[in-house]
């Protein structure tokens, strides 16, 4: 017998070939998310990884000839250590909102770890922006602040007295909320 990978697969019948086009597909695509997944910043995720992910992500725009956005980024360093890492982008393209958005992404750090996530928004309003949170779907509005499904995150809009909006995301911690939200949480979730 040929030992040949062409004569070996016409030698399979074509129930074992499709379930090893299958298997293949399935290890592509579940390949394919979790690179996906690395590229993601996060609430815990350490300093040192934000700032590759930052760098790499304006680096390989610029790369990848990507002029009609523009992008920025650097660091604030409070005694050598990373206290914001910002991200800015202009005339980023949004189907919804229909024009180009100008946006600041600020990774605040405690602890060598991103402690929250502030993004500043240039050119839109209160409500540009909470018709975008909420036309994402899959969150719970309670008193203003947009808790994901599991309640573990939320969103929470602040109007600067520069008259920008900003969209703190942030952990959940019970105690940091008004009185008035917790209790709205405690009867929703039945979690607390």
């Amino acid at each position: 017998m040929i030992n040949h990978p062409i004569f070996i697969l016409s030698a399979m019948n074509m129930g074992s070939f499709r379930s090893i086009l299958l298997l293949t597909y399935v290890l592509t695509v579940t390949c394919v998310a979790k690179a996906q997944d690395d590229h993601q910043i996060f609430i815990g995720q350490k300093a040192d990884v934000v700032q590759k992910l930052v760098a790499d992500e304006v680096q390989g725009h610029y790369n990848a000839g990507g002029y009609l956005v523009k992008m920025s980024a650097h660091t604030i360093d409070y005694k050598g250590k990373p206290v914001t890492i910002v991200l800015c982008k202009e005339n980023v393209l949004n189907g919804s909102i229909n024009k180009g958005i100008n946006l600041c992404i600020n990774y605040f750090i405690a602890g060598d770890i991103v402690a929250y996530i502030a993004t500043e928004y240039k050119n839109l309003s209160e409500s540009e922006v909470k018709n975008g949170l909420l036309s994402a779907g899959n969150l719970t509005n309670v008193a203003g602040y947009y808790f994901e499904k599991d309640y573990q995150y939320y969103h929470h809009l602040v109007n600067t007295k520069e008259g920008l909006v900003v969209d703190e995301y942030r952990k959940t911690v019970l105690e940091q909320l008004p009185a008035s939200v917790r209790e709205q949480l405690k009867m929703i979730s039945g979690k607390w």
